[in-house]
């Protein structure tokens, strides 16, 4: 349901059309009346929830994620940040796109890159809402993660069931129980969902709700990958990659390794089959 923009708003800023909406908020896109650029605006009566995504944007500077450019108070809240021109890879998946393996790892690689900026801060920061639906690959090609309601730093609890984020399908399991502190192997777990999801175009968001039963029987995924995946989306957190760079290094490795093997059966040596 659209909100009823206010005025101090509608002096600035020409609303637009409605890019998405969520349970923190509606986002739409503004033309700013001076300099005429394109904004993304999310609106949300969750105030609190908005200025702390406002606060962490500040200190994010990645080109993987959106720039912030002001936050707004009255009634409602209002972020304004920089609006991505692209295609959300969901609509892409939704839309019957199929990737092949080196594109399946060049998406998700992007998305480590990005991740791992966050596990490098101090303290570390966690994604934790880590989906197609927020990932667009831009104009230039480029990867970006996008919504930025979900971060929380590692080593503070979920308080309360307002500050827990996550979707059903993607998050780690552990992710929902109560009091439990985020930790950047929960992104791993995501990620390992996504890279699931593009080897094998089976959504992990709908029943059964899972990836793992068609990677393991899917014969177009090489075993490096499934040993990369067996370790992101193992059920215990500490055996999976400790975060996003250890697990990078060892998707490409898998890609390398698979391209080897697939180079020498091409010239006929049968041992690498």
């Amino acid at each position: 349901m659209k909100r009823e923009i206010e005025e101090l708003i509608h002096k600035e800023f020409l609303v637009g059309r409605l890019l998405g909406s969520g349970t923190t908020g509606e986002v739409y896109e503004v033309t700013h009346k001076s300099n005429h650029y394109k904004y993304a605006m999310k609106v949300s009566e969750k105030k609190h929830i908005l200025k702390l995504e406002a606060e962490m944007m500040t200190k994010i500077q990645s080109k993987v994620f959106p720039q912030i450019f002001d936050y707004k108070e009255a009634e409602l809240g209002y972020l304004i940040m920089e609006c991505i021109e692209g295609k959300n890879l969901q609509d892409m998946l939704d839309g019957g796109i199929l990737f092949e393996m080196r594109e399946s790892v060049w998406i998700v690689s992007a998305v480590l890159q990005g991740l791992d900026y966050l596990h490098k801060q101090m303290p570390a920061m966690v994604y934790r809402d880590l989906k197609p639906s927020n990932i667009i690959i831009d104009t230039s090609g480029e990867v970006r993660l996008i919504d930025l309601g979900s971060v929380a730093y590692s080593g503070k609890s979920q308080e309360s069931e307002s500050l827990r984020a996550g979707t059903y399908g993607y998050a780690a399991p552990e992710q929902f129980w109560p009091e439990m502190i985020p930790m950047p192997h929960w992104d791993v777990y995501a990620a390992g969902k996504l890279l699931g999801y593009l080897l094998t175009g089976h959504n992990p968001a709908i029943p059964p709700y899972d990836v793992e039963e068609y990677y393991k029987k899917d014969k177009k995924v090489p075993w490096a990958m499934k040993a990369v995946l067996n370790r992101s989306l193992s059920k215990q957190g500490q055996a999976r990659y400790a975060d996003a760079e250890l697990m990078l290094a060892e998707l490409q490795m898998a890609l390398e390794e698979t391209e080897k093997k697939k180079w020498y059966v091409l010239r006929g040596n049968r041992d690498f089959e």
